[in-house]
Protein backbone atom coordinates (compact mmCIF):
# COMPACT_ATOMS: atom_id res chain seq x y z
CA UNK A 1 0.00 0.00 0.00
CA UNK A 2 1.52 3.57 -0.86
CA UNK A 3 1.60 6.03 2.08
CA UNK A 4 1.12 9.00 -0.28
CA UNK A 5 0.93 11.56 2.96
CA UNK A 6 4.63 10.42 4.32
CA UNK A 7 5.79 10.69 0.46
CA UNK A 8 4.96 14.03 0.06
CA UNK A 9 6.39 14.99 3.16
CA UNK A 10 9.34 13.23 2.38
CA UNK A 11 9.84 15.42 -1.03
CA UNK A 12 8.75 18.65 1.01
CA UNK A 13 11.78 17.82 3.48
CA UNK A 14 13.87 17.68 0.15
CA UNK A 15 12.50 20.48 -1.88
CA UNK A 16 12.58 23.06 1.47
CA UNK A 17 16.56 22.84 2.06
CA UNK A 18 17.30 23.43 -1.44
CA UNK A 19 15.11 26.22 -2.19
CA UNK A 20 16.58 28.08 0.94
CA UNK A 21 19.91 27.19 -0.55
CA UNK A 22 18.89 28.43 -3.76
CA UNK A 23 17.18 32.01 -2.16
CA UNK A 24 20.11 32.87 0.21
CA UNK A 25 22.77 32.30 -2.85
CA UNK A 26 20.52 34.47 -5.60
CA UNK A 27 20.54 36.91 -2.57
CA UNK A 28 24.19 37.12 -1.67
CA UNK A 29 24.95 37.36 -4.88
CA UNK A 30 22.91 40.33 -5.32
CA UNK A 31 24.09 42.10 -2.15
CA UNK A 32 27.17 41.46 -3.35
CA UNK A 33 26.63 43.15 -6.60
CA UNK A 34 24.81 46.06 -5.33
CA UNK A 35 27.80 46.79 -2.50
CA UNK A 36 30.42 46.12 -5.21
CA UNK A 37 29.50 48.12 -7.84
CA UNK A 38 27.10 50.47 -6.68
CA UNK A 39 29.01 53.46 -8.69
CA UNK A 40 28.21 53.87 -12.17
CA UNK A 41 32.07 54.62 -12.05
CA UNK A 42 32.55 51.61 -10.67
CA UNK A 43 31.78 48.69 -13.04
CA UNK A 44 33.79 45.28 -13.39
CA UNK A 45 36.42 45.54 -16.01
CA UNK A 46 38.13 42.62 -15.27
CA UNK A 47 37.25 38.46 -15.35
CA UNK A 48 34.34 39.09 -18.47
CA UNK A 49 36.38 36.75 -20.31
CA UNK A 50 35.62 34.18 -17.26
CA UNK A 51 31.84 34.88 -17.39
CA UNK A 52 30.41 32.69 -19.64
CA UNK A 53 32.14 29.96 -18.09
CA UNK A 54 30.73 31.02 -14.77
CA UNK A 55 27.18 31.28 -16.17
CA UNK A 56 27.68 28.01 -17.72
CA UNK A 57 28.67 26.67 -14.85
CA UNK A 58 25.91 28.43 -13.01
CA UNK A 59 23.36 27.09 -15.56
CA UNK A 60 24.88 23.30 -15.02
CA UNK A 61 24.56 22.67 -11.50
CA UNK A 62 20.58 24.52 -11.79
CA UNK A 63 19.71 22.20 -14.79
CA UNK A 64 21.14 19.20 -12.43
CA UNK A 65 19.37 20.23 -9.63
CA UNK A 66 16.15 20.52 -11.10
CA UNK A 67 16.14 17.67 -13.05
CA UNK A 68 16.65 15.59 -9.80
CA UNK A 69 13.75 17.41 -8.40
CA UNK A 70 11.77 16.29 -11.72
CA UNK A 71 12.89 12.48 -11.47
CA UNK A 72 12.21 12.45 -7.92
CA UNK A 73 8.52 14.27 -7.48
CA UNK A 74 7.66 11.97 -10.95
CA UNK A 75 8.84 8.62 -9.00
CA UNK A 76 6.22 9.44 -6.28
CA UNK A 77 2.94 10.48 -8.71
CA UNK A 78 4.19 7.33 -10.57
CA UNK A 79 3.88 5.27 -7.40
CA UNK A 80 0.89 7.26 -6.26
CA UNK A 81 -1.05 6.14 -9.58
CA UNK A 82 -0.11 2.56 -9.74
CA UNK A 83 -1.59 2.42 -6.11
CA UNK A 84 -4.54 4.16 -7.38
CA UNK A 85 -5.36 1.48 -10.32
CA UNK A 86 -4.78 -1.11 -8.03
CA UNK A 87 -6.93 0.79 -5.31
CA UNK A 88 -4.36 0.38 -2.73
CA UNK A 89 -3.47 4.31 -1.96
CA UNK A 90 -3.48 4.98 1.31
CA UNK A 91 -2.36 8.31 3.52
CA UNK A 92 -2.40 7.24 7.08
CA UNK A 93 -1.62 4.80 9.43
CA UNK A 94 -3.84 2.20 8.57
CA UNK A 95 -2.62 -1.70 8.12
CA UNK A 96 -1.89 -2.20 4.35
CA UNK A 97 -3.98 -5.48 4.83
CA UNK A 98 -7.27 -3.95 6.81
CA UNK A 99 -9.69 -4.01 3.64
CA UNK A 100 -11.80 -0.97 3.09
CA UNK A 101 -14.62 -0.36 5.49
CA UNK A 102 -17.24 1.00 3.45
CA UNK A 103 -17.29 2.04 0.47
CA UNK A 104 -18.12 6.22 -0.42
CA UNK A 105 -19.74 7.59 -4.01
CA UNK A 106 -18.26 11.14 -4.65
CA UNK A 107 -20.30 13.39 -7.07
CA UNK A 108 -18.61 16.69 -7.84
CA UNK A 109 -21.08 19.47 -9.30
CA UNK A 110 -20.54 23.09 -9.92
CA UNK A 111 -19.83 23.91 -7.29
CA UNK A 112 -20.94 21.72 -4.83
CA UNK A 113 -19.92 17.48 -3.53
CA UNK A 114 -22.65 14.89 -2.84
CA UNK A 115 -21.48 12.15 -0.79
CA UNK A 116 -23.26 8.89 -0.99
CA UNK A 117 -23.06 5.97 1.16
CA UNK A 118 -24.47 2.81 -0.29
CA UNK A 119 -24.58 -0.06 2.17
CA UNK A 120 -26.57 2.42 4.45
CA UNK A 121 -28.58 4.32 1.67
CA UNK A 122 -27.97 7.93 3.17
CA UNK A 123 -26.63 11.33 1.60
CA UNK A 124 -24.63 13.83 2.14
CA UNK A 125 -25.13 16.99 0.29
CA UNK A 126 -24.50 20.93 0.53
CA UNK A 127 -27.34 23.01 0.08
CA UNK A 128 -25.23 26.14 -1.84
CA UNK A 129 -25.02 28.28 1.60
CA UNK A 130 -24.10 25.32 3.98
CA UNK A 131 -21.06 23.15 3.27
CA UNK A 132 -21.10 19.36 2.89
CA UNK A 133 -19.23 17.10 5.45
CA UNK A 134 -17.69 13.81 4.48
CA UNK A 135 -18.32 11.66 7.50
CA UNK A 136 -15.96 8.62 7.64
CA UNK A 137 -14.65 6.23 10.54
CA UNK A 138 -11.20 5.62 11.18
CA UNK A 139 -9.96 2.56 8.72
CA UNK A 140 -9.40 2.75 4.87
CA UNK A 141 -12.32 3.88 2.87
CA UNK A 142 -12.86 3.16 -0.49
CA UNK A 143 -14.49 6.28 -2.94
CA UNK A 144 -15.54 6.42 -6.24
CA UNK A 145 -15.12 9.84 -7.70
CA UNK A 146 -17.17 11.24 -10.78
CA UNK A 147 -18.63 14.82 -11.93
CA UNK A 148 -22.29 15.50 -13.44
CA UNK A 149 -20.96 18.48 -15.57
CA UNK A 150 -16.94 19.88 -15.78
CA UNK A 151 -13.92 18.38 -14.45
CA UNK A 152 -13.71 18.98 -10.58
CA UNK A 153 -10.49 17.22 -8.13
CA UNK A 154 -11.42 15.98 -5.16
CA UNK A 155 -8.68 17.06 -2.84
CA UNK A 156 -7.74 16.55 0.91
CA UNK A 157 -5.01 18.69 1.37
CA UNK A 158 -4.17 17.24 5.42
CA UNK A 159 -4.06 13.63 3.25
CA UNK A 160 -1.91 14.86 0.46
CA UNK A 161 -3.81 12.84 -1.84
CA UNK A 162 -5.95 14.55 -5.23
CA UNK A 163 -7.68 12.65 -7.35
CA UNK A 164 -9.80 14.42 -10.69
CA UNK A 165 -13.06 14.27 -11.17
CA UNK A 166 -14.24 13.12 -14.82
CA UNK A 167 -18.31 13.43 -16.28
CA UNK A 168 -19.67 10.06 -17.43
CA UNK A 169 -16.27 7.91 -15.34
CA UNK A 170 -15.25 7.04 -12.25
CA UNK A 171 -11.74 7.46 -10.63
CA UNK A 172 -11.47 4.53 -7.43
CA UNK A 173 -9.42 4.80 -4.74
CA UNK A 174 -8.65 3.97 -1.33
CA UNK A 175 -7.10 6.28 1.33
CA UNK A 176 -6.64 5.55 4.83
CA UNK A 177 -8.20 7.68 8.17
CA UNK A 178 -5.53 6.90 11.44
CA UNK A 179 -7.76 8.91 13.38
CA UNK A 180 -11.00 10.79 14.67
CA UNK A 181 -10.45 14.46 13.72
CA UNK A 182 -12.93 17.36 12.52
CA UNK A 183 -11.71 19.65 9.39
CA UNK A 184 -13.41 22.50 8.83
CA UNK A 185 -13.25 23.27 4.55
CA UNK A 186 -10.59 20.44 5.20
CA UNK A 187 -11.61 19.41 1.15
CA UNK A 188 -11.62 21.37 -1.59
CA UNK A 189 -12.01 21.50 -5.29
CA UNK A 190 -8.22 21.40 -6.88
CA UNK A 191 -9.17 22.25 -10.59
CA UNK A 192 -11.09 25.22 -11.82
CA UNK A 193 -14.71 24.86 -12.62
CA UNK A 194 -16.13 28.13 -12.61
CA UNK A 195 -16.90 31.40 -10.58
CA UNK A 196 -17.25 29.94 -7.54
CA UNK A 197 -14.50 27.39 -7.67
CA UNK A 198 -13.20 29.42 -4.35
CA UNK A 199 -15.95 27.58 -2.67
CA UNK A 200 -16.29 24.55 -3.64
CA UNK A 201 -15.69 23.50 -0.69
CA UNK A 202 -16.21 20.23 2.01
CA UNK A 203 -15.86 19.85 5.74
CA UNK A 204 -14.26 16.31 6.89
CA UNK A 205 -15.38 14.65 10.02
CA UNK A 206 -13.57 11.30 10.97
CA UNK A 207 -15.57 9.16 13.75
CA UNK A 208 -14.56 5.54 15.20
CA UNK A 209 -16.03 2.80 14.01
CA UNK A 210 -18.97 3.43 16.45
CA UNK A 211 -19.55 6.63 16.79
CA UNK A 212 -20.00 6.12 12.69
CA UNK A 213 -22.41 3.21 13.27
CA UNK A 214 -24.66 5.16 15.44
CA UNK A 215 -24.16 8.60 12.90
CA UNK A 216 -25.33 6.49 10.22
CA UNK A 217 -28.51 4.71 11.91
CA UNK A 218 -29.21 8.18 12.99
CA UNK A 219 -29.06 10.01 9.77
CA UNK A 220 -31.11 6.79 8.33
CA UNK A 221 -33.97 6.82 10.63
CA UNK A 222 -34.04 10.41 9.60
CA UNK A 223 -34.16 9.82 6.25
CA UNK A 224 -37.09 7.77 7.08
CA UNK A 225 -38.90 10.40 9.04
CA UNK A 226 -38.62 7.90 12.17
CA UNK A 227 -36.43 8.51 15.49
CA UNK A 228 -33.61 7.17 15.68
CA UNK A 229 -32.30 3.78 17.47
Amino acid sequence: MVDTRQQYEDLLSIYLPIAGGVFLLILGLLLFLVLRYRSSDDRPTEGRSRAPVAEGVYGGVLTVVAAGLVYLTFSVMSEQEAGGRADTVSTGEVSSRAAPTIDIDVTAARWNWRFDYPRYGITQVGTGTDTPTLVVPVGNVRFAVTSIDVVHSFFIPQQRYKRDAFPERFNRFTLGFDRPTFIRGGGKCAEYCGLRHAYMDFDVRVLDRAAFERWARSKRAAAAGRPPA
